[in-house]
């Protein structure tokens, strides 16, 4: 929350010191929606679901994010079926499972697995939001998206009793 914030305090500077105008209407509502899924939503499931699995996992069900993009475009009537696109996911994922494949371990927890899949879900769905809604300034965009975003992180941060506190170690504040 705290990284997507200051990000988002970069692109308010950039929206004041060029005076761009914020999105309206349907692009306003587009600009927040993709900013709690893409942002919001999705970092909070997948940051979740990383205290209980590997990475390794977690970069396997990531791999997914480019197919699951594809059938919510099919699903929002964007995209028309195609073979070729169908079959150059599948080979990544293909790639990606052989590479990590041993690295999985058999022990999953299946809500920490259904948290990795909802994390990709909320990324492919944010960027069908991005190219739904109709777009303002990017920069203003970005910086509606990302206070949404870490908005919706430091709440549910809050919510659950996470504490906080500022790393003071060298190696953990980088």
């Amino acid at each position: 929350a705290i990284r997507f914030g200051a990000a988002a305090l970069i692109f308010w500077i950039l929206v004041v010191s060029r005076r761009l105008a914020l999105p309206e209407g349907r692009a306003l509502v587009g600009a927040i929606l993709y900013g709690l899924l893409a942002v919001g939503a999705s970092y909070a499931f997948l940051y979740w679901s990383l205290q209980h699995v590997q990475a390794s996992l977690a970069m396997v069900v990531l791999a997914f994010v480019p197919l699951i993009t594809y059938v919510l475009a099919l699903a929002h009537g964007l995209e028309t079926f195609r073979w070729r696109v169908l079959t150059g996911a599948m080979i990544g994922i293909a790639g990606i499972l052989f590479a990590v494949g041993d690295e999985l371990g058999n022990t999953v927890p299946v809500t920490a697995f259904l948290g990795l899949v909802a994390g990709a879900a909320c990324l492919s769905e944010g960027a069908i939001v991005f190219k739904v809604f109709p777009k303002g300034n990017l920069v203003a965009t970005n910086a509606l998206a990302l206070t949404a975003g870490s908005s919706a992180l430091l709440g549910l941060s809050l919510i659950s009793g996470e504490k906080w506190t500022l790393r003071t170690a060298s190696d953990t504040v980088t």
